[in-house]
């Protein structure tokens, strides 16, 4: 029985080669200032050596921060600032003596505080299990290793593996390939073949784009008329997404670190800024909260976002929908919100104009 769902390698090399080429020739999006990636070296602790296990380990602890609802540069940037000043939370000889809700109070000093309470769970637990199998290593752990099944034997997060529970707590199959990415573009480990980790903006960019799509529907019904309430996130469409993203880095030719970083940056920078991707919701009370598209007038603001965004996308003609990342940060759904708007051309003139005298 055919899946309800579809993905197009042809349509990604289609949208993915324009974006890595644009990537590599520093065109826009990647010539404005400020879309540089959250781990430049500016961004990391002053005090700590590069290109050895300290680093290592900063990246690793920092992997728990990269769960979504904030910004990974900001995330990176407040780690950095933590780190100066209590360097003894990143070395898992040390962190693994403290109690969760030591760790919980820094974080949410340093206003790290969205999931705090787990991750400070998290932060000790894997300071132990780092410390018992590895002896606090990271790069050491990964002597040896040369596939991305290999790393996720020895990093993913299971509960009943040949010896009892493995790998280690919060990291699922995006934190497995974040962790990847972090080491390898910082040279620390041996490079081998993995899929990126696979958030809001690989995800949005397959969908608008129906490199990934329902079988047989353009994609704006109604969600109960669709598989799984027209949700993408699920279990089985996210391990085929990392087998058809891996098979693509294993064939395109260009870096993986490079096409890692030009289709994130590009989806981030872009895709939700354009007007229909906002949303109004209010606060978050567990996956109850209610998320409500913003209203397309074509005020000067909403024309000025478009005008910024898609008018100047070099993939935008094949970009059909809009996928709000707050479906995705709020209730964990990946789903199409109607068409792509476009406002009339009437607007766009009457835009124009009134930039041009002003």
């Amino acid at each position: 029985m055919p899946k309800p769902y579809r993905l197009d390698m042809r349509r990604a090399r289609r949208v993915f080669g324009r974006i890595v080429v644009a990537y590599q020739r520093q065109q826009f999006p990647f010539n404005l200032p400020g879309v540089v990636l959250p781990h430049i070296d500016e961004r990391l602790p002053n005090t700590m050596h590069r290109g050895g296990e300290d680093h290592a380990r900063f990246l690793f602890y920092a992997c728990l921060q990269m769960k979504g609802g904030i910004k990974s540069d900001t995330a990176l940037q407040t780690l950095a600032r933590l780190h100066e000043r209590r360097p003894d939370l990143f070395r898992p000889e040390c962190a693994g003596r403290l109690s969760p809700a030591d760790v919980t109070r820094l974080l949410v000093d340093y206003r790290l505080g969205l999931n705090s309470q787990l991750i400070g769970q998290h932060w000790v637990e894997n300071s132990r299990r780092l410390m018992a199998r590895h002896d606090g290593r990271v790069i050491g752990m990964f002597h040896g290793i040369r596939t991305y099944d290999e790393a996720c034997r020895l990093v993913l997060n299971q509960l009943n593996g040949p010896s009892g529970p493995a790998g280690f707590l919060g990291f699922g199959h995006k934190m497995v390939s974040m962790l990847l990415y972090f080491l390898i573009d910082a040279r620390l480990i041996t490079e081998f073949p993995f899929p990126p980790p696979v958030d809001i903006h690989w995800l949005r960019l397959l969908v608008e784009h129906r490199i990934l799509s329902w079988r047989g529907r353009i994609g704006t019904e109604p969600p109960d008329d669709l598989p799984y309430g027209g949700n993408f996130f699920q279990p089985g469409i996210l391990a085929d997404v990392r087998r058809l993203l891996r098979r693509y880095i294993e064939t395109c030719g260009w870096p993986q670190v490079e096409v890692n970083n030009a289709i994130w940056l590009y989806a981030k920078t872009l895709c939700g800024r354009q007007p229909g991707n906002r949303s109004h919701h209010g606060r978050y009370p567990a996956r109850r909260t209610t998320v409500r598209p913003v209203s397309i007038a074509w005020t000067p603001e909403q024309l000025r976002a478009y005008q910024q965004t898609c008018a100047r996308c070099i993939v935008q003609r094949t970009c059909r929908f809009n996928v709000p990342s707050a479906l995705y940060n709020q209730l964990g759904r990946i789903q199409i919100r109607g068409r792509r708007p476009q406002p009339p051309v009437s607007s766009q003139l009457s835009f124009s104009w009134k930039r041009k005298t002003s």
